[in-house]
């Protein structure tokens, strides 16, 4: 799960088992294994996306993996997790 007060979108990532996620607005979308589902607050609007699933074992193991972002989020998640800035 990623979700900070800061960004207009919520991730969440499921490795195994299943999920129902509910927005405030009544929008529903169940995730499956290697699924990955981001909401946008916003536009109150959910994506599903198919994820690697090697690439959830990374992040669980504290290595930093990044595909297809922005210098912006790199520098953002780069500071956050090193408490940098």
């Amino acid at each position: 799960m990623k979700a900070y007060p800061d960004e207009h979108q919520t991730v969440a990532t499921l490795q195994e088992g299943k999920i129902e996620v509910q927005t405030e607005n009544r929008q529903k979308q169940q995730l499956t294994p290697n699924e990955q589902l981001v909401y946008n607050s916003e536009t109150s609007t959910l994506k599903v996306v198919k994820v690697n699933p090697e690439d959830i074992l990374d992040w669980k193991n504290g290595n930093l993996l990044f595909s297809e972002a922005t210098l912006g989020e790199i520098v953002q998640t780069l500071e956050r997790h090193f408490n940098i800035s």
